[in-house]
């Protein structure tokens, strides 16, 4: 039976140099870049800790720019005891690296008190101890957000067990009028609120209009475009619908105290073809955004209508007939 290659043990590698440098104030981030880059050559090579290493690709892997910061970081990772480096005998050749690798925590601090001369305190208990505290710590969040979690679950519960008090439809239309967290489809928005429409024309300073007419449209164009807005976007909404509409001409402002109809003129209510009175006003419902699609559906009932002046309420400013 082929025996199985033994796993890289990258993880415990990491793990003692992680436990290094936290007691080692003078381990720099250029140090954890060039000891990882040179861990991940070894795993690459086999697990191979002696290879030959070119100065630009080392300083390549470790993301190091200057050279005299990556020979710098590569003698203190040899004075630690973490590397084994031996320059070229020539320019034409290599340097030589040997990774070192510690086997257990206490080994580790052996080789730093051996390097660094430092003091007693340093030990492996010392080390062992502050890895079980920062545990425990670990664990004591996990039993304080475990807490949280089932005091929010009990609230929940306690919110849904009280009986609910008649909404305020005031205060219900203040808010659905007001609150800007709220995503409100059209038609719970101010297009089906004619004052709320209104309110909101004249607080974008369009004034002496019929609002009816143009909520109508208005809400129209949301309809097709399945439009879903915010209080605080209904705001430009309306705004760009009037900025269209001014690009198509003035907008519509009553005349003697009288308005465009909402609706267009009931097919009961339509002369026959033919008798109409001269002039007598068609009104039709018309193709909003598109003009040429308005002007050939007008043309549609002026063939029926000739002595008639089609209005489409899309574009109410230009009525259509035929020329006399």
């Amino acid at each position: 039976m082929e025996q199985k290659r033994p796993l890289f043990p990258i993880y415990d590698i990491i793990e003692h140099w992680q436990a290094f440098a936290y007691s080692e104030p003078l381990v720099r981030p250029i140090h954890h870049a060039l000891y990882y880059a040179l861990v991940q050559m070894c795993k690459r090579r086999g697990g191979t800790q002696r290879f030959n290493l070119p100065y630009t690709d080392g300083m390549q892997a470790s993301n190091i720019g200057s050279r005299n910061t990556y020979l710098t970081a590569l003698r203190e990772l040899e004075t630690w005891g973490f590397v084994e480096y031996t320059p070229g005998a020539n320019g034409l050749k290599a340097p030589i690296v040997h990774v070192k690798f510690c086997a257990s925590a206490e080994h580790l601090v052996d080789i730093y008190r051996y390097a660094s001369c430092a003091s007693a305190d340093t030990s492996a208990e010392h080390i062992i101890k502050e890895v079980k505290r920062l545990k425990d710590e670990g664990e004591e969040k996990g039993v304080v957000i475990e807490n949280l979690q089932k005091e929010i679950l009990q609230l929940k519960a306690q919110l849904a067990a009280q009986p609910s008090k008649s909404p305020d439809p005031a205060k219900q239309v203040a808010v659905a009028l007001t609150d800007p967290a709220d995503e409100q489809h059209w038609s719970e928005g101010p297009l089906t609120k004619p004052r709320a429409f209104q309110a909101i024309c004249e607080r974008l300073g369009f004034l002496d209009i019929d609002f009816e007419y143009y909520r109508r449209q208005a809400l129209i164009a949301a309809e097709d475009n399945n439009i879903s807005r915010t209080i605080a976007q209904w705001n430009s909404w309306v705004r760009n619908f009037f900025e269209y509409r001014l690009k198509a001409g003035p907008l519509l402002k009553p005349t003697s105290g009288q308005t465009l109809p909402s609706q267009p003129t009931p097919k009961d209510q339509l002369p026959k073809p033919g008798q109409e009175k001269p002039g007598q006003i068609i009104y039709i419902d018309g193709v909003p955004g598109d003009q040429n699609m308005d002007r050939m559906k007008a043309a549609s009932y002026l063939s029926h209508f000739p002595a008639a002046v089609v209005v489409s309420l899309a574009y109410p400013q230009k009525p259509y007939q035929n020329k006399p």
